[in-house]
């Protein structure tokens, strides 16, 4: 699982980064001069959250939700 870990947090980042260019090749750029960084952070932030309280209760919840979510996810960036 340690290794998985730290494979996500290496790759995703790199990943993200390059499908936004792909897709929107200004973007960075945009992120960059504007407040969007922030703003995204901070949505990002509320996001995971909400995620914690709710699912904070009962740990196997959060388990499976965590794996479903990363079962969904997964072809979608293996495609990218």
């Amino acid at each position: 699982m340690y290794s998985t870990l730290l494979a996500l947090v290496d790759g995703f980042p790199r990943l993200t980064v390059d499908v936004l260019n792909t897709l929107w090749p200004n973007i960075t750029k945009a992120i960059k001069e504007t407040n969007l960084y922030f703003i995204l952070f901070g949505l990002l932030f509320v996001l995971v959250g909400s995620v914690f309280f709710l699912f904070m209760n009962s740990f196997t919840q959060f388990i499976d939700f965590v794996t479903a979510t990363g079962f969904i996810i997964t072809p979608i960036i293996a495609s990218f």
